[in-house]
């Protein structure tokens, strides 16, 4: 209820208003400010007078009347989350519902008040038709803290139960550990998985689950409601493993968790590499050879291969390919089949490898198959043989794996019999060898026999043991008994081609006939041609003759023969004597070389090397020897373009021929050479000529850039070239200084589309729109334009290059130039500086910005800015354009560091004024910092520029116009600084400067005993007195000495002084004269007084001795007595001569003459 509006109010009726709490330490004027602040007062939660009365002294209670706090205008105030109505947590992107109960209208604001009492959220509502507010916070997205709903409307408020925030949790990658080995099945690895969190002051637990993929190991436990998240796990064996984690977070899994980003990650865990394989034994070529292999670590498995013992070459491959890094492989069988050999055994072994890993068997033997090698053409053996002669019987070309060896007579009369040293067989012959059985060789199988009977066609066999148990086939040779043999042949004569010749003879004795021929007389026993007889062949028993016709081949040279006769498979032969056979002359021989050539005009041709402008011909081809001359002449040639020079008629064809030369034509030529020779025959040739133009781009011109030369104006180029038709073009761009970079694209044209081999032709002017637009190189330099001419229309087929010369394009660089208002410059430099109430505008430029450069309005550069002559500031530089857009007057922005004159204008005591000079175009003040030489805080202050100009003198008091308070006889290290509302510039080095000491003149005896004079020649002395002064360098002390009374007639007195610089000593001594070095005053008298001057005095103490002298001149002395008062007075001047202290007395003295 409120309080009520009249009447008597106590102050637990004000407190039990606002929360019925303690009633203790109950203050006025804070329940008036805290009613005044949320509550309904005299029955409005507007802003009243009487709130304002209730707001401000002097805090009446009678103020309280009718107000009432707020926790009666809401109630009912209920919190909803995703947890419900009653849950008081919310995460990241939930939603938070406040409703509640009001006595109120209008729009009701809900706030969420963090625990610093700072408001992080808010929404409005207002009521519905039951009086109750529902606020919706939508995907709320807050600092982790608690938070406080406050309800307010004007002035009531009131708080609702606390919640808690809680960020979303959320988490990176699990680290991939890194892949390790293990050697067996049973050994461990220990390895530490790690995973960070972020937003992790919501973190609860954190689960890590581990699983093998594959492999012979295990993985480890997984990890659940734990803290740990860089776990130190075990993993037994190897294998292929994964690793996925999730962290929970407040206030639970299911609204609060997250998983790795890459859970499930893999790692592995792999077998140590190690391969071995086993031992096979020898065997016979085809059978199969086994293995056993065992390896574990190997992605891809192990090579097995099948080697030479002697030099490791493979012979044959059955990899063993299935990955063995998880799961090991145990006596793997890979198989071979033992290669097909020839003669010889091979050692061999068996290898199983991966890179440097391997293990490699003992060396076996494979043993080739005698029968595959044994045939009967192995058998070596006289074919014909007289009866009772030596018949040798061999074997070759058989295996090297022999043991034993049976020769027999298979078919016809008579016996055989080996001769003395040699045997029928040998070696094992009982067909079970083994391994180790001892082998013979070829050699050993050989035999000597005589046949005891004539006869054609006897047959002989051979059977041949080897090792493993081999046997082989029987394989047989024929012998025959044959007569004595004879041969004879008719001579020939000398022939022309292409005459036939004859060879003709007889012969006897040989069964198989002969072959007739002919042979070259270099080589007489190689047939050129030859022809066997077949008709009755055989002349063992009858005599048989031959007749052959030939026609030698058709060559160049003259050829000297022979004819020739051979005893077939016996040998016997029998050649004629050396005959000629001559070459015919034809069309086809002595042609001449080359039959077509082309050549190179003169003109543009750069490269006669590739490009030859002359050829000297070759000699002749299929030349023949019978030629007795050879003549060049020029057959035709309408367009002047060839000239032949040198022996147009050679003396030989092999010496050096003629030349052809090109000039400045194109065209087609011929050339003809004729020959003659022996029986008056006559042949000639042509030589085809072309004369083209050197394929060439030539005289290519400098590309023009119009408009400002930019890279965005039209460029323009022209070229020539000749000698080849061009179909196809293509231009690059390239840096002048680079000329293999291309910049930017290549530009593709089909045109032009002319020229040929003998033609010459021009481009006309060709234009690109611009560097940018076609080439797609917008930034400046300086340039050439690679043209590359195509005889294809696709940039194709032949082609040609050629360089442009060099010329340049520049671009225009945008950037901000700060000025003021829409769009100036400001009035002076300094305030472009400072840059007040800036605004920016895009202009562009060429490069960096100097004076005499131009500013644009457009990239393009077609408008200038029109500066107004005002300033402007870019990039630390303040400058002023004109309306042209011209730069004048750049400098930087930073004010310039001034000089300080090395000696101060003037010093006090308790000042020191300076002098700089500088530029302070951008300067408005100067800081000034002075640091005491004895220690202590620098004083430091700033004083306005003068002016701004190029360059000033500004004469600166430090007490005056910096304000510094400076102390007496102290140094000061002064620097200063040049400064701009902007910025600050750079301190000079520091100067040294002195204040003025104290001046100060003190006495140390200020009067001396009257002195009386009673005769004429006494001498009288005041007391020597010593002045201390406290001076500044180059200061002066002036001592004057003044009389009063009566002058003396018959004394003089005067004033002496040791100057300083002497240090302490005698001024006069006891007789009155003065000592070296002692200044001496005139005489003093009553109208004129003298003065002693001290100059030079040392900054610092100085001391300085005086003495007064009174002597006698030696006259008569007056009767009367007569008295002189001395005063001796002081003063200090500057080494200007300025008085620093005044004049003061500081000694005085009496002097008497007495009469007698």
């Amino acid at each position: 209820m409120p309080i009520q509006s009249s009447g008597e109010i106590n102050f637990s009726d004000i407190a039990n208003n606002q929360n019925s709490a303690s009633l203790e330490d109950l203050q006025l004027k804070s329940l008036s400010e805290t009613f005044a602040s949320g509550s309904i007062v005299d029955g409005s939660g507007a802003q009243t007078t009487a709130r304002l009365n209730l707001d401000n002294a002097p805090y009446a209670i009678s103020e309280f009347y009718d107000a009432n706090f707020s926790s009666d205008e809401f109630s009912n105030i209920v919190l909803t989350t995703t947890g419900g109505d009653s849950d008081f947590n919310v995460v990241d992107g939930e939603n938070l519902v406040v409703s509640f109960d009001t006595t109120q209208a209008g729009t009701h604001t809900v706030q969420l008040v963090d625990s610093s009492d700072n408001v992080d959220a808010s929404d409005t509502g207002t009521p519905n038709l039951a009086d109750v507010v529902v606020v919706t916070f939508s995907s709320l997205a807050l600092t982790d803290d608690t938070y406080t709903p406050r309800i307010r409307l004007g002035f009531l408020t009131q708080d609702a139960t606390d919640i808690n925030y809680h960020d979303a949790i959320t988490m990176g990658a699990i680290t991939d550990p890194s892949d390790t080995t293990v050697a067996n099945a049973s050994a461990t690895t220990n390895i530490e998985h790690q995973v960070s969190i972020t937003n992790d002051n919501a973190f609860n637990d954190i689960n890590w689950t581990f699983a093998k993929s594959s492999g012979d190991g295990s993985a480890p436990a997984n990890i659940t409601n734990s803290s740990d998240r860089s776990p130190l796990v075990t993993y037994t064996g190897p294998g292929v493993f994964t690793v996925s984690c999730r962290v929970d977070g407040l206030p639970s899994q299911a609204r609060n968790s997250a998983n790795a980003t890459n859970n499930g990650v893999s790692h592995r865990i792999d077998y140590t590499k190690a391969v071995s394989i086993g031992d096979p034994g020898s065997l016979n070529e085809g059978q199969t050879i086994n293995t056993a292999v065992t390896h574990q670590g190997f992605s891809s498995g192990v090579d097995v291969d099948l080697i030479r013992a002697s030099d490791n070459a493979v012979l044959l491959s059955n990899d063993h390919t299935t990955d063995s890094r998880v799961t090991k492989v145990t006596n793997q069988n890979q198989t071979f089949t033992a290669p097909a050999q020839t003669t010889s055994t091979l050692s061999v072994k068996v290898k199983a490898f991966d890179g440097s890993d391997s293990d490699t068997s003992a060396a076996f033997n494979i043993y080739p198959l005698i029968d595959d090698e044994f045939a009967n053409g192995d058998i070596s053996a006289p074919s014909a043989v007289e009866v009772n002669s030596n018949a040798t019987l061999s074997v070759s070309g058989v295996t090297d794996n022999l043991v034993g060896f049976a020769w027999r007579l298979v078919s016809g009369a008579g016996g055989m019999t080996a001769q003395a040293g040699y045997s029928n067989s040998g070696g094992d012959t009982d067909g079970t060898s083994s391994d180790s059985t001892s082998l013979i060789s070829t050699s050993d199988v050989t035999n000597i026999v005589r046949f005891d009977t004539a006869q054609q066609g006897k047959t002989i066999g051979l059977k041949l043991y080897g090792r493993i148990n081999q046997e082989s086939t029987e394989r047989t040779a024929t012998i025959d008994v044959e007569l004595a043999d004879a041969i004879s042949i008719n001579s020939i004569s000398d022939t022309n081609s292409p005459n036939a010749i004859t060879v003709s003879g007889n012969h006897s004795g040989f069964q198989n006939g002969v072959t007739a021929g002919f042979v070259l007389s270099s080589n007489t026993t190689s047939f050129v041609q030859s022809t066997e007889e077949t008709t009755n062949p055989d002349s063992r028993f009858t005599q048989r003759s031959f007749s052959e016709n030939f026609t030698p081949a058709d060559q160049t040279t003259t050829q000297t023969l022979q004819g020739r006769v051979v005893a077939d498979v016996d040998g016997d032969s029998a050649n004629t004597s050396t005959f000629s056979y001559f070459p015919e002359l034809k069309t086809s021989r002595n042609v001449v070389n080359p039959t077509s050539k082309t050549i190179y005009s003169t003109t543009n041709n750069t490269n006669t090397t590739d490009y030859p402008t002359s050829f000297v011909f070759g000699s002749p081809t299929t030349r023949t020897d019978n030629v007795t001359q050879g003549t060049y002449t020029e057959q035709a040639d309408s367009s002047n373009a060839i000239s032949l020079s040198g022996d147009l008629t050679p003396s030989s064809q092999t010496t050096t021929q003629p030349t052809v030369s090109a000039g400045g034509n194109v065209g087609d030529a011929t050339v003809r050479y004729t020959v003659d020779g022996n029986s008056s025959q006559q042949s000639a040739t042509d030589c085809s000529i072309s004369v083209d133009y050197f394929p060439v781009i030539h005289s290519v011109g400098t590309p023009t850039v119009a408009g400002n030369g930019t890279t965005s104006n039209q460029v323009s180029i022209s070229y020539n070239w000749q000698g080849f038709a061009v179909s196809s073009a293509r231009y690059e761009l390239f840096d002048d200084e680079d000329l293999e970079t291309q910049l930017g694209n290549d530009v593709n044209e089909a045109s032009p589309n002319a020229g040929g081999a003998q033609s010459s032709n021009s481009s006309g002017t060709i234009n690109f729109t611009s560097l940018a637009a076609t080439f797609g190189h917008s930034t400046a330099g300086s340039f050439k334009i690679k043209v590359t001419l195509y005889t294809g229309d696709t940039q194709n087929g032949f082609e040609r290059s050629a360089f442009s010369g060099a010329f340049s394009a520049i671009t225009a660089t945008s950037f901000s130039l700060i000025g003021v208002g829409s769009f100036g410059g400001y009035s002076t430099l300094l305030l472009a500086a400072e840059q007040a109430s800036s605004t920016t505008a895009t202009k562009y430029r060429f490069g960096s910005i100097s004076d005499g450069d131009v500013i644009y309005n457009t990239s393009a550069t077609d408008i200038v800015f029109n500066g107004g002559s005002d300033f402007f500031n870019f990039n630390g530089e303040v400058f002023s354009i004109n309306s042209s857009g011209v730069v004048a007057n750049l400098r930087s922005d930073t004010p310039s560091t001034p000089s300080i004159n090395g000696t101060a204008v003037s010093t006090a005591t308790d000042d020191i004024t300076i002098r700089i000079t500088g530029n302070t175009q951008v300067t408005r003040e100067f800081t000034v910092n002075a640091q005491p030489d004895s220690g202590g805080a620098a004083l430091e202050g700033t004083v306005a520029a003068d002016l701004q100009a190029v360059a000033i003198t500004q004469d600166i008091s430090l007490k005056d116009d910096v304000g510094l308070s400076l102390s007496a006889g102290e140094t000061y290290a002064v620097k200063v600084r040049a400064d701009n509302n902007h910025q600050d510039g750079t301190f000079t080095a520091t100067t040294d400067f002195d204040t003025d000491s104290a001046r100060s003149i003190t006495i140390d005896d200020g009067s001396s005993a009257t002195d009386d004079h009673v005769n004429a020649n006494t001498v009288h002395l005041s007391d020597k007195f010593t002045f201390t002064v406290e001076a500044q360098a180059n200061d002066q002390l002036q001592v004057t000495l003044s009389a009063s009374g009566n002058n003396l007639t018959r004394v003089d007195v005067d004033m002496g002084h040791l100057p300083f610089t002497a240090g302490a000593g005698t001024v006069f001594n006891s007789s009155g004269v003065a000592q070296s070095g002692v200044v001496v005053s005139s005489d003093v008298s009553t109208s004129t007084a003298v003065s002693l001057t001290e100059t030079g005095l040392n900054a610092g103490t100085n001391t300085v001795q005086f003495q007064i002298r009174s002597q006698g001149d030696g006259g008569i002395l007056p009767e009367s007595t007569q008295t002189m008062n001395l005063t001796v007075s002081a003063k200090l001047l500057d080494s200007g001569g300025s008085t620093v202290i005044s004049s003061a007395n500081f000694h005085t003295y009496t002097v008497r003459q007495v009469g007698i």
